[in-house]
């Protein structure tokens, strides 16, 4: 008889297990050699007889789950902010730029302030967490570090770590009970009597010039050693002690200017409020920028460095000037992130700058002291004469005074980081070297597609076959996900979170929203065809949205050129679904009547990780 037929088996043969271990161990190798032939993990459809093994079909895996770029936290339901660094990694970071900032911030940044606070379950607590490789933090870090500060300090910045700005959110949680309540304040005694050097506003800006001396020297022995290791080919065990050494270095930078950051957002904030109160002229706010930036910073230096490049007229006396630059500011790169290259690794960005510079033309900065001055007298007029006056000018003068020392650190502090992060890029390259000439890697800029602890493991001994394919494959996310930046910032890095869903502002002016389901993840800008049939496919255009009911097999090759897929019907495993994955094809579907709601011409914007799709205007239809 053929077909389907069901057997009854005996109740001993329904418990026994249906692969041998040496089926398993089979099956384990073949996989596994599968994904080393085509570089990238597999879906494999496979089957046994006669104690024979055969792969029917493999094709690479394109179902998306947490990655080493999207954190999946349990159970995660709190609020995410992207306000406190995304204007310091505003493109997707690197996994091992990630991770080799995050050991720092995590500790240093938020959970060491709120064990000063005395915040129960700090050390079990998920402060920070990657969002399609974009950074963010827990608000509740925020709500607990600002819950006791009274609205006359709160740093005028706080807003920006809050929906909506609204601040009074930090009185949602419950510790601290109040400013007198006395685990606060024992906790905050205990841990800050013998660190006043570090967090009193007349100390800080001079424990910060004793350190960056010690930075210098400290930064200075570390390149010594690097280039050490460069030349005597030294083992993975001797660049990994040097890294360690980096970033202890880093660690200590950190802890103090973390209070340098924090006595600039109280002197600025205090200074502003009290422009507003006392001044009270309509362009009070940019008064109170003006007496903030009398003193030079590093950045203006770098930017009257570039001016004076682009002044030398003949070519010697420009590439003397160049390699001067180079000497003072090549560590300086455009990000954080160590994949990144510094100016010295690629030069070519300050001929960037330089050009950039020649063609805006423009004056050069006016010297913020002579701002200052003119800022002062407009206060001094303001205030009038008299007792009160005097006693309000006195405090203005000492808080001008403080706020520009502290400003000019938060600046500053970017300077010296980059100076060890240079560092650190050159050792973690060494490092992809010794793991490229041990057969680990491909190449040794693979290494920016691990992490810290993978690397470690490498150092260890231990095993790490696969690191080259996985290496292949994030690299290849992480294009993927600069792309998603490119076409659509704001859609690509939101500014809160809720769990992994993004709080969505309101709709811009002129735009539509359609929410679907998300089967393909990715972000793809585009004119909009509808098509209802294969005959009408021969409308579509390089980079055109097709928008349809369902997609049948036969449709799938024209994918290579659509920049995303719309579709009413399916899910995540049907057919238009999976092949859309393994094009890279960012699509939504679900989207009941979408063929009618969108016409020819229109532009959309899809976002295949959320299902949403954004109508930005009207077409032909």
């Amino acid at each position: 008889e053929e077909g389907l037929q069901q057997v009854e088996l005996p109740a001993v043969m329904r418990e026994a297990r249906v692969l041998s271990p040496q089926h398993v161990q089979r099956l384990a190798q073949t996989v596994t050699s599968l994904a080393r032939h085509f570089g990238r993990p597999q879906d494999v459809e496979w089957a046994l007889a006669d104690d024979t093994l055969y792969v029917l079909q493999t094709r690479p895996i394109t179902s998306r789950g947490g990655t080493v770029f999207t954190d999946i936290i349990p159970g995660d339901d709190q609020l995410w902010t992207s306000g406190f660094l995304n204007e310091r990694f505003p493109r997707p970071v690197s996994p091992l730029g990630w991770s080799v900032i995050r050991e720092l911030l995590d500790e240093l940044a938020f959970r060491e302030p709120l064990r000063y606070l005395g915040c129960p379950a700090v050390e079990g607590m998920c402060v920070t967490k990657l969002y399609r490789g974009h950074p963010y933090v827990s608000v509740f870090v925020f709500q607990t570090l600002y819950k006791v500060f009274p609205q006359l300090l709160l740093p005028e910045d706080a807003h920006r770590y809050f929906p909506e700005g609204r601040t009074e959110v930090r009185r949602e949680v419950p510790y601290p009970r109040s400013l007198l309540d006395p685990r606060f304040l024992l906790s905050m005694m205990r841990h800050l009597w013998h660190q006043t050097a570090m967090w009193s506003p007349w100390h800080n800006h001079r424990t910060w010039a004793n350190f960056t001396k010690q930075h210098q020297l400290a930064n200075e022995q570390l390149r010594a050693t690097c280039e050490s290791l460069r030349l005597d080919d030294g083992p993975p065990e001797r660049i990994w002690e040097a890294v360690g050494a980096a970033q202890e270095l880093n660690a200590k930078l950190l802890t103090l200017h973390r209070w340098s950051l924090t006595l600039a957002d109280l002197t600025y904030s205090l200074l502003r409020r009290l422009m507003r109160r006392w001044v009270g002229t309509p362009d009070c706010q940019l008064l109170a920028q003006q007496l903030a930036t009398a003193l030079p910073s590093k950045s203006l230096q770098m930017d009257m460095a570039l001016r004076h490049i682009s002044e030398q007229a003949e070519e010697s006396q420009r590439a003397a000037a160049l390699e001067s630059f180079l000497g003072e500011f090549g560590h300086r790169s455009f990000c954080l992130d160590i994949y990144h290259p510094t100016f010295s690794d690629d030069p070519s960005q300050v001929t960037t700058l330089i050009t950039q510079i020649e063609k805006r033309g423009g004056k050069p900065p006016t010297d913020p002291s002579a701002i200052c001055k003119r800022a002062l007298v407009r206060v001094a007029d303001a205030l009038g004469a008299g007792p009160l006056a005097a006693l309000k000018w006195r405090l203005v003068r000492h808080l001008v005074s403080l706020s520009q020392l502290h400003m000019t650190l938060r600046e500053e502090q970017r300077f010296y980081w980059q100076r060890t992060l240079a560092v650190l890029r050159q050792l973690f390259l060494l490092m992809g070297q010794q793991m490229t000439e041990a057969g680990i890697l491909c190449t040794a800029d693979q290494v920016f597609f691990l992490t810290k602890p993978e690397i470690e493991a490498f150092v260890l001994r231990q095993k790490c076959d696969d690191y080259a394919m996985l290496a292949h494959d994030r690299r290849h996310a992480f294009g993927r996900l600069q792309r998603d930046y490119d076409i659509a910032p704001c859609q690509a890095y939101p500014a809160f979170l809720q769990g992994n869903r993004p709080i969505s502002g309101p709709p811009s002016q002129g735009t539509v929203q359609f929410r679907g389901q998300a089967v393909s993840a990715g972000l793809a800008r585009g004119r909009v065809v509808v098509c209802f049939s294969h005959t009408e496919l021969q409308k579509l255009s390089l980079g055109d949205v097709l928008v349809t009911r369902s997609v049948d097999p036969a449709w799938t090759p024209v994918f290579g050129a659509l920049s995303a897929l719309v579709l009413e019907c399916g899910g995540q495993l049907s057919h238009a679904a999976v092949v859309a994955r393994e094009y890279g094809l960012p699509t939504v579907t679900g989207i009941e009547g979408i063929t009618q709601l969108l016409h020819d011409g229109d532009t959309v914007l899809v976002d295949g990780l959320n299902g949403v799709v954004v109508k930005e205007n009207s077409g032909a239809g």
